[in-house]
């Protein structure tokens, strides 16, 4: 049951990086900003919050769609017990990096006391779930565990950064959102097919709709390349 749990939370890991590039990118341009010109932080963490969903949407629906033909991809057939814990995990992928947007924004607010609040709070959540839920369902229980307790961690730290920094968090995410439904279809009338070749289709196609349904202004990748230069 271990080695199931640890096969499906590598391939997470592995997806997380995106919470560090994330981290490298952006948190120093907050901590200017908080100094500089607060005035900017609000359309500022409007902004990455959208960028975030747009990734982390199409990775976790494409992920649950495609879960099996990953799993024995990189693993193989003795592995499929890991298939719905990885289904799981990609929900707790979807909301983790956002929950750390939020509270790298509240440390570059210099509002660390309430960012460790909340983490010790969700830790003993998580720490009694996994224990209830792992002894109940095991591997299946301690991934939703870990699901449960971030979703209450990203509520907690939105509140906490509200209180702060009037952002708009949840009504960005219809665009990626109907890409990504748009994508599972065509992937799983596709899934058939190898699955390099079924990402890289899933990749074009969610690009490809997310453009045509101007997911994001020219004007708003423009300040995204001025950003990343300027960082």
């Amino acid at each position: 049951e271990v080695g199931v749990f640890s096969a499906g939370f590598k391939i997470i890991i592995m997806l997380l990086i995106i919470e560090r590039v994330f981290h490298y990118v952006f948190f120093p341009v907050i901590s200017k900003q908080f100094i500089h010109t607060p005035e900017k932080l609000r359309s500022s963490f409007t902004f990455l919050t959208r960028l975030l969903f747009a990734i982390t949407i199409p990775l976790t629906f494409g992920g649950i769609i495609l879960a099996d033909n990953l799993i024995n991809f990189i693993y193989g057939a003795e592995f499929k017990g890991a298939i719905m814990i990885f289904r799981i995990l990609l929900l707790y992928f979807l909301v983790a990096p956002v929950n750390t947007i939020f509270g790298y924004g509240l440390v570059s607010i210099n509002q660390e006391h309430r960012f460790f609040k909340v983490i010790t709070y969700t830790a003993l959540i998580n720490l009694i779930l996994i224990i209830i839920l792992g002894i109940n369902f095991k591997g299946q229980g301690a991934a939703l565990a870990l699901f449960v307790s971030e979703t209450i961690a990203i509520v907690l730290m939105n509140r906490e950064l509200k209180k702060f920094v009037k952002f708009k968090s949840l009504k960005h995410i219809i665009k990626p959102f109907i890409a990504s439904i748009i994508m599972v279809i065509a992937l799983y009338v596709l899934k058939h097919l190898s699955i390099i070749i079924l990402v890289i289709l899933g990749i074009i196609i969610y690009s490809v709709v997310f453009y045509l349904i101007k997911g994001f202004s020219k004007e708003e990748i423009r300040n995204l390349k001025q950003t990343i230069i300027q960082k």
